[in-house]
């Protein structure tokens, strides 16, 4: 039996050397600072919830499934993973995955400042994702603003960078 094999074209992507600047270390303090406040909204919160919360919610925003307080907490850590990668990922802005090739430097910056900006909704979904489940009555309505917003820039960035071809 012959075996198929697969093999895909990958486009070389030009690297880009984003270097530090006052944008990025604003942005970095920004988001060090937002971490540490939601974190501390988010364990106050948790010392207060009881011990069933809801965990995950329907099409509509009710909650249909519960579970400990303690099981948010990886949606929010999950989050504030996400949110520092893409921070770290604006320095390499050759490995992010977009519909638009990235072939010059000003390309390059505006989506190294997409991923920064990624990063801060990130950490805002983390704190929305989770105090949506621990505040009563529970409500996921909450996140559609991060996600929103996620999915605005994005769209927003993705024309910008076409553009600046």
């Amino acid at each position: 039996m012959k075996k198929l094999k697969f093999s895909f074209p990958m486009e070389q992507k030009q690297k880009f050397s984003i270097p530090r600047s006052t944008e990025g270390t604003i942005f970095e303090v920004a988001t060090i600072v937002l971490t540490v406040i939601v974190w501390v909204v988010i364990v106050l919160a948790l010392r207060k919830a009881p011990d069933v919360v809801a965990t995950h919610f329907d099409a509509f925003g009710r909650p249909d499934d519960y579970g400990s307080k303690w099981n948010v907490l990886f949606h929010g850590i999950l989050l504030s993973v996400a949110g520092w990668g893409c921070l770290a990922g604006a320095y390499f802005p050759h490995t992010v995955n977009l519909p638009v090739s990235v072939s010059n430097l000003r390309q390059a910056l505006l989506v190294s400042r997409m991923m920064r900006i990624l990063g801060i909704i990130f950490i805002l979904m983390a704190l929305t994702v989770t105090l949506g489940s621990l505040l009563q009555p529970a409500s996921a309505l909450p996140v559609l603003v991060p996600v929103g917003l996620l999915v605005a820039v994005l769209i927003v960035f993705v024309i910008l960078i076409r553009k600046a071809r």
